[in-house]
């Protein structure tokens, strides 16, 4: 018979595991982030 091993997690540890792994969570919202793109900038 193979033994069983348990791992305990305190709550941050947990919310981040499930937030990485996307168990037991939902995306709400996203959000688009932007840059300036300096080489349309550059001079020629």
């Amino acid at each position: 018979m193979m033994a069983r091993k348990f791992i305990l997690f305190e709550d941050k540890q947990l919310s981040s595991l499930m937030i990485k792994r996307c168990i037991g969570v939902s995306t709400e919202a996203t959000y688009e982030l932007k840059k300036i793109d300096s080489d349309f900038f550059v001079e020629g």
